[in-house]
């Protein structure tokens, strides 16, 4: 598991959390099964219902990286900062092995009425090697209490930052952000030019309500491994 710590919710929040896997020798048959005892649900894609594979198959090449996806909805009794227990097994050439794993994540209260919008993620991870491909990074948003409209991100740090759009990105679906919707913004960073380590990145998110420019920063950590 390439990283435990899978960011933020707010209080209530659901959402699909992607775990990233690597393997230094092939294995086969891989599956996840996700526990809490602390006020939170948890389920799998509808193709498995009661594990998570991999996303290209259940089996992981040496050195390969793919991911497994859990729905985790919190609720207004799940603490500020809670685990989520990771049981896996797999095999080997057909011999069986198990292990575990923890995810530590953290609930946000809910910002108040006169807040337009919420950056739901503060904490991320990434490869600093791979086979040339792009590290993305997800930001997700979560629309508040108005319609913002011209929403371009920038993040600005100690790492090389690329944007799908020159010099920003925007939204996935497009450019405005409702009340409860949710949408994501991505950049993506070269795996060739990066030190492991930790960073802290700032989010500038420029948006206009009313016709009236307004920009909202927040902090990124991002652990480079």
């Amino acid at each position: 598991l390439l990283s435990n710590v899978r960011g933020s919710w707010l209080e209530g929040n659901a959402k699909w959390v992607s775990l990233t896997w690597t393997a230094s020798d092939e294995i086969e048959n891989l599956r996840v099964v996700a526990t809490s005892d602390q006020d939170l649900a948890i389920s799998y894609p509808p193709e498995t219902i009661t594990f998570s594979s991999l996303t290209n198959g259940n089996d992981l090449a040496a050195n390969e990286i793919d991911t497994t996806r859990i729905y985790v909805a919190t609720t207004t009794a799940t603490p500020p900062a809670f685990r989520i227990d990771l049981q896996v097994t797999w095999e080997v050439q057909g011999e069986p092995f198990e292990g575990t794993a923890h995810l530590w994540n953290e609930v946000l209260p809910y910002p108040s009425s006169e807040t337009a919008f919420a950056l739901l993620t503060n904490a991320t991870s990434v490869p600093a090697e791979g086979d040339g491909r792009r590290n993305w990074i997800g930001l997700q948003y979560l629309g508040i209490s108005a319609v913002a409209s011209k929403v371009e991100i920038q993040v600005t740090g100690d790492l090389p930052i690329h944007y799908p759009q020159g010099n920003f990105t925007s939204l996935h679906h497009d450019a405005v952000l409702e009340p409860d919707e949710i949408d994501t913004a991505r950049v993506w960073i070269d795996p060739q030019r990066i030190e492991p380590g930790t960073y802290d990145l700032e989010v500038a998110t420029s948006y206009t309500i009313d016709g009236v420019g307004r920009t909202m920063r927040r902090t990124l950590t991002v652990t480079v491994i």
